[in-house]
């Protein structure tokens, strides 16, 4: 019976064992990364260990909460995010996302990770029910702010940094759209070109009015749009279709633009 008994707990002490072995994990302020999955990276391209990751995160994360302007959305982190990597998915638009407590960014191609990773931070920072456009749409201005130039490949640094209005500018010239920029208030983002546009429309408005101004109408998804700009929210949308279509066109996707919308799939 003695050795019965010590068989079992021998047995259990293996598996947990097991267990964490499995499950190790480097942990940090607000995020922690298995083992097992931060060994889909690849050192040698990345120039991060794993710890120099988690804590480059944490700055990131402390920076976006700061640029908002709310000490509340640090708290969201009172239980830490989980980063995953993991391979591409052909059946996911973008491997890169975030849901249910945990950021999975793509470890293919992966050059230094920290702009995927603090695109999708700032949906887990914002999510607190504003609209799907409306997120994404500050998460790519926080993105392109602290990491105007990408490293994903050569196309994407010749094509997508700079001014954001300009580029507009020019994809207006071949596809302007009412309606789909009417999505865009709706929720929803129907291509890259939308994407493109709320990123404009959020940045004139910090650039007209201040970033104190945008956060009051973006923590309610437009709805302070009267009590903190005075004016309905068609005129604001056509005060920048104005500006927009006034400014110089960035002449890169101007004369390039045939490059341009193959990029974006047409």
């Amino acid at each position: 019976m003695i050795q019965l008994q010590k068989k079992i707990v021998f047995s259990a002490l293996l598996i947990f064992a097991l267990f964490n072995a499995q499950t190790q994990t480097k942990t940090s302020k607000y995020f922690y990364i298995e083992d097992a999955d931060w060994a889909l990276v690849d050192q040698s391209k990345t120039g991060y260990t794993q710890e120099s990751f988690l804590k480059l995160a944490d700055n990131t994360c402390e920076i976006i909460c700061n640029y908002l302007k709310s000490s509340t959305n640090i708290n969201r982190f009172s239980n830490k995010i989980r980063i995953k990597f993991e391979r591409h998915n052909p059946n996911l638009i973008s491997t890169n996302r975030y849901y249910n407590g945990v950021i999975y960014i793509s470890s293919d191609g992966f050059n230094d990770g920290v702009s995927a990773l603090t695109h999708e931070m700032t949906h887990a920072i914002l999510s607190n029910g504003n609209m799907n456009s409306f997120s994404e749409g500050l998460a790519i201005i926080i993105e392109s702010m602290l990491f105007p130039y990408s490293q994903k490949n050569t196309l994407f640094n010749a094509y997508f940094h700079g001014n954001v209005h300009r580029k507009l500018n020019v994809v207006w010239r071949h596809n302007f759209s009412l309606d789909r920029i009417k999505t865009i208030f709706l929720g929803d983002i129907i291509n890259y070109y939308a994407s493109f546009e709320i990123q404009s429309f959020f940045e004139y408005l910090i650039e007209t009015y201040g970033i104190e101004k945008f956060l009051d109408y973006f923590d309610t998804s437009g709805y302070s749009v009267y009590s903190t700009y005075h004016c309905s929210e068609d005129q604001l949308i056509m005060d920048w279709i104005i500006y927009v279509k006034s400014i110089e066109p960035d002449l890169v996707w101007l004369h390039n633009w045939d490059d341009v919308k193959y990029f974006f799939g047409e």
